[in-house]
């Protein structure tokens, strides 16, 4: 990434994935780069931490009180509502849809991140034709040794109601889709769906 930045030189950044671009990098490449002039960080998920994102000139979120947040901590704050690059509707085939209900996202089964989405997927296809896509889904040893540990230690997480969803989705589950698969998916659809994360909180 460093050599990336070194050759093309860019006045501006967009550095989205915090789990991998820390503080010390950021800062690191501004000292040694002044070609870049601005780096934007992306908290779509509300991690709401002015540590994390040391070094961004600029902050974007979906999430309006993010947005506010940052703005508090004294950082320049801009609402960047969810979208796509329209360029890609010439790249998918325009035809009849297939599926009459979807949803084609991630499950993370971590505090504050997917459960009210587990949840959701799992009374909507008691009650609809709601078909399912969906990648990061843990293995079934997995889950249930994680429970076991937080069981153990007092810290449990899933309920045995939330486990039973678990297993219900995972054995529904058509598989992941990336890409203009995603696209491809979506606008087969005549109806699709989207939970955003828990710590969201609704927004």
């Amino acid at each position: 990434l460093e050599a990336q930045i070194c050759a093309y030189e860019p006045a501006i950044w967009f550095a989205h994935d915090f789990s991998v671009i820390t503080p010390a990098f950021r800062l690191s490449l501004k000292k040694k780069f002044p070609f870049l002039k601005c780096i934007i960080g992306w908290d779509g998920i509300a991690m709401k931490s002015r540590n994390m994102f040391e070094g961004c000139d600029m902050m974007l979120s979906c999430l309006p009180f993010v947005v506010d947040y940052y703005a508090k901590e004294g950082m320049v704050s801009t609402l960047l509502p969810f979208g796509f690059e329209t360029t890609i509707l010439e790249k998918i085939e325009k035809r009849c849809p297939t599926t009459d209900f979807s949803f084609v996202g991630s499950l993370i089964l971590k505090e504050g991140f997917h459960l009210g989405r587990l949840r959701m997927l799992t009374s909507l296809q008691k009650e609809s034709p709601l078909q399912v896509w969906v990648s990061s889904l843990p293995s079934y040893r997995s889950v249930i040794e994680g429970e076991v540990h937080r069981l153990i230690h007092h810290q449990r997480f899933m309920s045995s109601k939330d486990l039973a969803r678990f297993f219900s989705l995972k054995w529904s589950n058509q598989g992941t889709r990336h890409g203009l698969f995603m696209y491809q998916t979506l606008a087969d659809s005549k109806m699709t769906l989207n939970v955003h994360i828990d710590r969201a909180g609704g927004a």
